[in-house]
């Protein structure tokens, strides 16, 4: 009752705007009428129609204002954007894609393998790793009238801190989940050279290499998950997304141009094996 309210008053404010700037020309209504033509309530219950429609059916327009190596990178919203497309996308507080703008323009990027079928998910508000389930719930509810059933939501995911378990997929052995453990230690020692000079491509090569792995070891929620799609996230607005002014991260680089040989342009297994090799060679030492 509050909504219709609200887009009703605007309606009517905005259909006044129309009139005294001389929208309907001569077909306007008069003020001795005292009432609203044809055309004028048409235009008025249209008004009302996108007020109501863009309240479900419109997402932020942002763009970067910071980065740093630990945050990732911080956007702000300058505006907002009706998206047909988009909008068609069903919420989940454990969503398989971002958003990132460029300029008024929208680009999305899986965060997982999505098989043909498996349904595609956007994040309307706050993911189950940032926010409680209650508040969750209580915002979708109020903003966009639907209880959430996502799977986050029907099994109660608990918040990134609260994340304390790993849980091994069936058939996983010890050997599997330490070659996940120095994966992830190895691609985030790359991925801070290659984020210090531009190259985004080869970060987002990287993570998702670890997401096939990561996917056939652990089961979710995991702090794995929830970090991968953080720095896909950071590599989305930095390769693709618009920037502020006060935004100073290295500008996008192809890093097959001018390759030298160093740990940001050795791929992930022969970093592996020299770690090995390392940690084979300590272990002689101290024998």
């Amino acid at each position: 009752e509050a909504d219709h309210l609200a887009y009703s008053t605007s309606a009517c404010l905005l259909l006044y705007y129309l009139k005294i700037s001389n929208y309907f020309g001569s077909s306007a209504s008069r003020e001795s009428d005292r009432e609203l033509n044809d055309s004028e309530i048409l235009i008025g219950r249209l008004l009302y129609h996108i007020l109501e429609v863009n309240q479900y059916n419109t997402q932020e327009v942002c763009q970067a204002v910071a980065w740093n190596q630990e945050k990732g990178v911080t956007t702000a919203s300058i505006g907002c954007a009706v998206n047909p497309t988009i909008a068609l996308f069903n919420h989940s507080c454990a969503p398989n894609t971002m958003r990132a703008n460029i300029g008024p323009n929208t680009i999305m990027l899986a965060t997982e393998n999505i098989m043909k079928g498996q349904e595609v998910k956007d994040a309307y508000s706050y993911q189950f790793h940032d926010k409680l389930i209650t508040t969750r719930k209580k915002q979708l509810k109020e903003r966009y009238k639907f209880d959430c059933k996502c799977d986050a939501c029907a099994n109660k995911w608990p918040m990134y801190d609260l994340m304390t378990k790993s849980i091994a997929k069936p058939g996983v052995n010890a050997k599997a989940l330490h070659h996940i453990k120095k994966m992830y230690s190895t691609i985030s020692k790359l991925t801070s050279t290659d984020f210090s000079v531009g190259h985004y491509d080869r970060i987002h090569t990287m993570w998702a290499s670890y997401y096939n792995e990561l996917n056939l070891t652990l089961e979710k929620p995991n702090k794995g998950f929830v970090r991968l799609s953080s720095r896909l996230q950071d590599v989305l607005w930095l390769r693709w997304g618009s920037r502020g002014p006060t935004c100073q991260a290295p500008p996008y680089r192809d890093h097959r141009i001018n390759q030298v040989r160093s740990s940001s342009n050795m791929n992930i297994p022969q970093l592996m094996g020299e770690q090995n090799g390392t940690e084979q060679k300590d272990r002689e030492e101290e024998s």
